[in-house]
């Protein structure tokens, strides 16, 4: 599906990061699911969308701009093995 700046953004000339909001419109019930990650070499099942950290943003993962990451990964907090093949 291609998706133009307005269809997230409001505008062709987006001037900041679309809201949550936005991406629940057509992702309203993702809630995602527990799965078995391999973390630090250990087995875990954790459901990445239920962050500890409370409600985060779609896009700290999913990127539409470039490749997606795994934000639970960054500054060494976990070392989950996900391949982010989902936008």
């Amino acid at each position: 599906m291609e998706l133009a700046c307005a269809d997230c953004h409001g505008t062709d000339a987006p001037v900041k990061r679309a809201k949550t909001s936005v991406c629940k419109t057509c992702h309203e019930d993702h809630e995602g699911e527990e799965k078995v990650y391999l973390n630090n070499g250990a087995e875990v099942e954790v459901n990445v969308h239920k962050s500890h950290q409370g409600e985060l943003r779609c896009t700290l993962c999913h990127n539409i701009h470039k490749p997606s990451k795994l934000y639970c990964n960054q500054d060494g907090c976990h070392a989950f093995d996900d391949d982010m093949n989902v936008k």
